[in-house]
């Protein structure tokens, strides 16, 4: 059978993964329709797993084989026919991979003993407190922030205070800890990956560090969670 293997996410209803149309994802099936359009007809897929992360509505991950009329978009494409040739369940190995994302960037703020000691481990006995650590470190670096734009005055200072706040919250390492321990699996993976490359390249960039950049560190994020997919998959 011709065509390439594509990541793909899926929800789960009733412990059975999904479409979006709600039809059941059956490993080995062959699904057909009779046109494609990027984001709203036929089957999609990603080269990439954090490609079709961005794009899950569960933790269901199969390697999903697209053919036929294919439409190719920037992280995705689209195809007439698609057969899902393995999945599995896998919420565990997102939430494992979204604590090793955390992880990378540990070493750049002075984490709580409690929240290392759970992104290290898993261990959910302490994943509420930690949660808790995280969330407060994260609600004191906004303050620090808007106390830094406390000078920008009127309407537009009020607006770009919110963006720029927010922005530097959403990709920093307090983030992506906060999320490895507060997230549900498949966003939790998502947004950790997002938050800890771009701290990784800020930060690299920062200090002049010329062979790592963005793009390199989500290959190495990239290659990090294919191979621990691929060998749950084995291991199923």
């Amino acid at each position: 059978m011709k065509g390439k293997l594509y990541w793909h996410f899926a929800a789960l209803k009733d412990g059975k993964p999904v479409m979006r149309d709600g039809t059941i994802i059956e490993i080995g099936k062959v699904y057909s329709s009779s046109r494609t359009e990027l984001c709203k007809v036929g089957f999609h897929g990603s080269l990439e797993p954090l490609d079709a992360l961005q794009y899950a509505p569960g933790c269901f991950v199969s390697r999903r084989r697209i053919m036929g009329d294919l439409k190719i978009g920037d992280d995705k494409v689209c195809g007439t026919h698609c057969v899902h040739e393995d999945g599995f369940n896998a919420e565990s190995v997102l939430k494992e991979f979204s604590r090793w994302c955390a992880l990378q960037v540990a070493h750049l703020w002075s984490i709580p003993d409690i929240v290392l000691e759970y992104l290290q481990t898993g261990n959910e006995d302490i994943r509420s407190v930690a949660s808790d650590l995280a969330r407060d470190a994260l609600i004191d670096e906004r303050r620090k922030w808007e106390i830094g734009y406390s000078t920008w005055d009127g309407v537009m200072g009020e607006k770009w205070r919110l963006k720029w706040g927010n922005a530097q919250i959403w990709n920093s390492e307090r983030y992506a800890a906060w999320s490895a321990t507060d997230l549900s699996a498949e966003f939790a993976a998502r947004m950790a990956a997002k938050s800890s490359i771009r701290v990784l390249a800020r930060y690299e960039i920062s200090n002049r560090v010329i062979n790592t950049t963005r793009d390199a560190a989500k290959i190495r994020f990239n290659e990090k969670l294919s191979s621990m997919l691929i060998k749950a998959m084995k291991e199923k």
